[in-house]
């Protein structure tokens, strides 16, 4: 049977993954639109570069945001988008010093419908238990940050992680780069 009118199935119409920025464009019969956006995550910061292993680890660099954001749009309708990278990682500046923070995530943004922010940096030497701040998504209708809850929404890849953190030893090691954003736009063009 055919949904009435605003009341149609969604379906899929767009899937970016790519840096570049874009436009997207509704479909004539569309008159209501579902967007997930997520943001890049923060890089991981740098392990200690001491003798004898006596430095600390990286932190994990922050999840970037996600949002689910929905809006009502008219046929023909367009909306740039900028989809955000990730945090690079810190690096590590030699014997008996101190590495670098993990550089923040990117965000992600769909012109006049919503924003994920990037995720913070991994600070130096900060342990496991010192991560850089998750990534945040202001007004949107659903926002978890989470790996789970990206994956439920993303059939199973935690687009925007953050990097991870560099390994304790001499010399210390660097923080991997965190992972780009996505965005994906869904439309009640269904039967």
């Amino acid at each position: 049977a055919t949904g009435s009118a605003g009341g149609a199935n969604l379906v899929p119409k767009t899937l970016v993954l790519s840096q570049s920025p874009g436009s997207y464009t509704a479909s004539n019969n569309a008159n209501f639109g579902l967007a997930y956006v997520y943001a890049g995550g923060g890089g991981g910061g740098a392990g200690g570069n001491h003798p004898m292993q006596g430095g600390g680890e990286g932190g994990v660099g922050g999840e970037g945001g996600m949002g689910v954001f929905g809006f009502p749009i008219s046929g023909g309708e367009s909306h740039n988008y900028t989809i955000g990278g990730g945090g690079s990682g810190g690096n590590t500046n030699g014997p008996i010093t101190n590495g670098n923070a993990g550089a923040s995530g990117q965000a992600s943004t769909l012109t006049n419908i919503g924003t994920a922010n990037g995720g913070s940096g991994g600070p130096r030497q900060g342990g496991p238990a010192s991560d850089g701040a998750v990534g945040t998504a202001p007004g949107a209708s659903f926002a978890d940050a989470t790996a789970d809850a990206k994956k439920i929404y993303s059939g199973g890849v935690p687009y925007g992680s953050g990097g991870t953190g560099g390994s304790r030893m001499n010399p210390g090691g660097a923080g991997t780069v965190g992972d780009h954003g996505a965005l994906m736009i869904y439309e009640n063009t269904g039967e």
